[in-house]
């Protein structure tokens, strides 16, 4: 709701811009979603698949326009959704590890990131 809310009345144009050089607003709504997908899977103690790893570069120069954004945003907030409702809460101080340094953090502390 807050994506759509801050969004509205955006053009494709102005939300793939760069000001001063800075990162465009339609990075930051794919990268949203698609961290979330890679978070959720490093929580579920998977590695991260070949086209988890392909969309990586992606978010930044495949510019889709808002609506599309949107649409993939929710649905990766719905697959983020049953995805943690199917983690066991027993587990939460177990570690799971992040990245290819493979970080190790509480699977609690990892959901609590997601959900900042």
């Amino acid at each position: 709701e807050e994506a759509i809310a801050v969004t509205q009345g955006l053009s494709d144009a102005a939300l793939w811009s760069r000001p001063a050089g800075l990162t465009p607003a339609g990075f930051h709504l794919r990268h949203l979603g698609e961290s979330i997908d890679r978070l959720l899977t490093y929580a579920e103690d998977k590695p991260l698949s070949p086209a988890q790893l392909e969309i990586l570069p992606l978010e930044l120069t495949d510019q889709l326009p808002l609506l599309s954004l949107l649409v993939l945003l929710e649905q990766r907030l719905n697959e983020a959704r049953a995805r943690i409702l199917a983690l066991n809460p027993a587990d939460y101080t177990a570690p799971r590890h992040i990245g290819r340094a493979r970080i190790a953090v509480p699977l609690g502390t990892l959901l609590a990131h997601i959900a900042e």
